[in-house]
């Protein structure tokens, strides 16, 4: 089991203010979703000398740079910044949160009691890479394991990058790089596929490239404990390799990442379909979070999903639909009631001329004119009123076709 060394260090976490928000929102690329909940979240940590005297005197002293630091990071034309950059206007942008401590990684430490990754450090890389799937079924096991455990690998991972340059903090290098690996495995996920169809691709994806050990890249299949990664995530032969594996809390937390990454990239064509795998996604981890379900019984749960979602995708073939006219079908098909009211073949022909009528319609800013979004708004009223469709179902019909129009639109305008 390791010890790692430890170094004392005076933490200044600098919290985000409203003030600070209204600064960043009048930088240029200011986005509207910023909001102070994730400016805290992702709240910068510095390390300061230790001291034995008075902590705010210490951090006056030593304010200029993080503010400058914090300043440029949101923005690098100084033009922008705010004219006053003394102690006051510090002060104003950052709640400031003092604490005297052991950088000494003892929260992972104790996290990972009981566990033995010196290996890291001696072994080959087939050892190496060998020591995650257990480590994270370690973390895993623990009540809210995971977070607690990305959490403080990210403070200190903050902390390090500051003093990484110190005897101190080249010491422990090595077992902060396990424990990087080891979060990575735990966290990384793909980013959408650039192609639906292109299921190897999305999970190359997957690869994480910002943990590596002696240049080595780090995946979170190797990490899981398989051997082909470039098989389709769906197909029967994956699945069942899954829920072959030793680790089962990693087996539950792969397939997540896996099957958030598919409902990602149906997003991107069917709102309807994608909003119901991603309720039931939810639902079905937070069952397994709160331990009300078994890993085993997880496991399963999430390999039926796989299935579900494979043979969703089957779906238009099934009813003779094009993708597009299946993703309004479905938004005309989301109430039972319309099914029951008015059967399925009607449910396709109203689809196929939603289809037809919505594409000559839309143009590149649409969904940023309200008057253009009026405009189809009417015009799909109209044809369901035309097929019988349920009166009382009409809004929420035309609201979610609107909204799969909106996925679509970016292949049919202009």
């Amino acid at each position: 089991m390791r010890n790692p060394a430890a170094t004392n260090r005076m933490a200044v976490v600098l919290l985000p203010t409203e003030a600070y928000l209204a600064w960043t929102m009048t930088c240029p690329g200011a986005s509207p979703n910023t909001t102070l909940e994730r400016l805290r979240d992702e709240a910068s940590v510095y390390l300061l000398p230790q001291t034995d005297g008075d902590l705010e005197k210490h951090v006056r002293r030593h304010f200029k740079p993080m503010l400058l630091e914090e300043l440029f990071a949101w923005c690098t034309d100084e033009s922008y910044w705010p004219p006053d950059l003394s102690y006051r206007t510090f002060k104003k942008f950052f709640d400031v949160q003092l604490a005297s401590l052991v950088f000494d990684l003892g929260i992972c430490c104790d996290m990972m009691h009981g566990f033995d990754w010196s290996l890291w450090m001696t072994g080959t890389p087939a050892q190496r890479l060998g020591l995650l799937p257990p480590a994270q079924e370690h973390i895993l096991q623990q009540e809210d394991g995971k977070p607690r455990f990305t959490k403080a690998v990210t403070d200190l991972s903050r902390a390090f990058a500051l003093c990484a340059a110190h005897d101190e903090a080249i010491r422990i290098r090595d077992d902060l790089s396990f424990f990087q690996a080891v979060k990575s495995a735990l966290t990384k996920s793909g980013g959408p596929r650039r192609s639906q169809e292109d299921l190897d691709h999305a999970v190359r994806q997957l690869i994480s490239k910002a943990v590596t050990a002696s240049d080595e890249v780090i995946d979170v299949f190797t990490a899981a404990g398989l051997d082909k990664p470039d098989i389709s995530i769906l197909s029967d032969e994956f699945l069942a390799e899954v829920r072959g594996l030793k680790h089962k809390n990693v087996a539950a937390e792969l397939l997540e990442k896996l099957l958030k990454d598919e409902i990602r990239c149906r997003a991107q064509r069917n709102v309807v379909q994608s909003r119901a795998f991603s309720e039931r996604l939810k639902a079905t981890m937070n069952a397994y979070h709160n331990r009300a379900i078994a890993t085993h019984e997880i496991i399963e749960e999430l390999i039926q999903l796989a299935k579900e979602m494979r043979e969703a995708a089957k779906r238009g073939e099934d009813l003779g639909l094009e993708d597009d006219e299946l993703a309004f079908y479905d938004a005309l098909a989301q109430n039972e009631s319309a099914i029951q009211a008015m059967g399925i073949d009607e449910l396709k022909v109203i689809a196929a001329e939603l289809v037809t009528k919505v594409r000559q319609s839309v143009s590149i800013d649409w969904t940023v004119r309200e008057s253009a979004r009026a405009k189809i708004r009417v015009m799909v009223r109209r044809i369901l009123r035309k097929h019988g469709y349920p009166p009382d179902l009409q809004a929420e019909a035309t609201k979610l076709v609107l909204e799969q129009a909106e996925t679509l639109c970016a292949d049919w305008a202009g």
